[in-house]
């Protein structure tokens, strides 16, 4: 029997004995936190529980966190970073490095004799999703970028003396002179008027 109405599923999972009425509607069960997360340039909708491919993490294995959280929607609400949140993080563990299917580039150039049949698997790590939690504060600490500020103290600046400016050397003679001696070439309409 497939169930049409959330009624008919809360009175398919209702335990024997119990009234449907007192049973929650399927799809507020189903409702869990998720979070939007970037991992390797692309984005992410994860749940705890959820199995995910990822771009390649070289050497990563074990327990692994995620602190580039676009979106948050768990029992604190609905949280929308700008451009990440800080105070969350998503945990995960690493579960194997995978390929995924093989792809078939076919170049050709025609009228040149030019064929060429090639393949490719683009290699992911498999993640599972462990939790939504907030960010330690050791985490937030190395996400926020730290602020350089320069001490201005009136000794420092006055104690350095000011460097002198090198004399301009002058212009050279030589220049002058070729541009003197060299003699300019008549235009064509001065000769016509001569003539």
């Amino acid at each position: 029997m497939i169930p049409r109405r959330s009624t008919e599923v809360a009175t398919i999972l209702a335990v024997p004995g119990a009234r449907s009425a007192s049973v929650a509607p399927f799809h507020s069960r189903i409702l869990m936190a998720f979070a939007v997360i970037r991992a390797g340039g692309q984005q992410y909708r994860v749940r705890p529980g959820d199995i995910i491919d990822v771009e390649l993490m070289e050497g990563a294995s074990g327990p692994v966190a995620f602190d580039q959280v676009l979106l948050v929607d768990d029992d604190d609400g609905r949280q929308v970073g700008t451009p990440t949140v800080r105070e969350k993080t998503v945990r995960g563990t690493v579960l194997s490095e995978t390929k995924g299917r093989k792809l078939r580039i076919f170049t050709y150039h025609a009228k040149k004799r030019h064929r060429r049949r090639m393949g490719h698997r683009q290699r992911y790590t498999r993640v599972r999703i462990e939790g939504i939690e907030r960010a330690s504060s050791t985490a937030e600490a190395a996400a926020k970028p730290a602020r350089k500020t320069r001490a201005k103290s009136s000794t420092t600046a006055s104690a350095k003396p000011k460097a002198t400016a090198k004399p301009k050397a002058a212009a050279k003679p030589n220049a002058k002179a070729k541009a003197a001696a060299k003699p300019k070439a008549k235009s064509k309409s001065t000769k016509s008027a001569s003539e």
